[in-house]
């Protein structure tokens, strides 16, 4: 409240309900089901929620996503897009199809005990049963140690994104 400007009736100065000014900038909100949304914005930054269950086509306009993508022309290399999505088919989705062209990184952290860096997968999980308390835990791929929850904070500070396709 303190940082976007109020939502004002007929004030080019105040914000609406989709779109939110504030001090260096604004934000929009839209569907990707509606064309006019995408249009004639100019935005260095991108974020694009759920693009899995964008159509295809809409409004006879073409891709939601390209459309929106279209929108940092102007920014070139300061440009910033970010995908996000819970995936869909193998092969046919568009953050599957996202996934291969790109260079593939994960975020590897290193183990509190033994110092080797790795990804937490979820095979590595342990739990256990303790009286009435469940207490969960990961094992360390190259040496086997315990990783416990009160380690990731330091663990994720000090990890490392890593190309895993690195021809990209």
């Amino acid at each position: 409240k303190r940082v976007v400007k109020e939502k004002k009736s007929r004030d080019e100065d105040g914000s609406t309900t989709a779109f939110k000014k504030f001090r260096g900038g604004y934000c929009v909100v839209t569907g990707a089901n509606s064309s006019k949304g995408l249009q004639m914005i100019s935005a260095r930054v991108i974020l694009l929620e759920e693009v899995s269950e964008y159509p295809f086509d809409v409004d006879g306009r073409g891709d939601p996503a390209d459309m929106a993508e279209a929108r940092t022309k102007a920014w070139s290399a300061r440009k910033k897009v970010f995908w996000n999505s819970t995936p869909g088919i193998k092969g046919s989705c568009r953050i599957d199809q996202k996934w291969q062209v790109s260079d593939q990184r994960r975020r590897y952290v290193p183990c509190p005990q033994c110092g080797v860096f790795h990804t937490l997968k979820p095979e590595a999980l342990r739990s256990d049963l303790i009286g009435e308390l469940r207490t969960a835990w990961f094992v360390c791929p190259a040496n086997g140690c315990v990783i416990e929850e009160h380690h990731k904070p330091a663990m994720l500070v000090a990890g490392q994104w890593i190309k895993t396709f690195p021809a990209r």
